[in-house]
């Protein structure tokens, strides 16, 4: 999980990641549950893909998922914190 400066409490996702849940949805509206050892929280993905670093499950680069600064705050998390979907 990176943060970043949204203001909003919406999630963005790495292009391997919202590749799969956008064929899953189809469009619907939907809730994304995160977990991490010290908790949980439900948000929705934002629709934004993310450009900070690319996925490549080959050289071992893991999925990402960013979120504000103030909504990590408010959660608990930390940047650059494992968290689950």
């Amino acid at each position: 999980m990176k943060t970043n400066s949204s203001k909003a409490c919406f999630i963005s996702l790495s292009s391997d990641l919202a590749e799969a849940i956008g064929q899953r949805i189809q469009g619907q509206p939907f809730a994304i549950q995160l977990q991490w050892q010290n908790g949980k929280a439900f948000t929705s993905w934002s629709g934004v893909v993310t450009r900070s670093q690319k996925h490549d499950s080959w050289a071992g680069t893991p999925s990402t998922i960013e979120l504000g600064k103030k909504f990590a705050d408010a959660l608990g998390l930390e940047d650059n914190q494992q968290v689950s979907q």
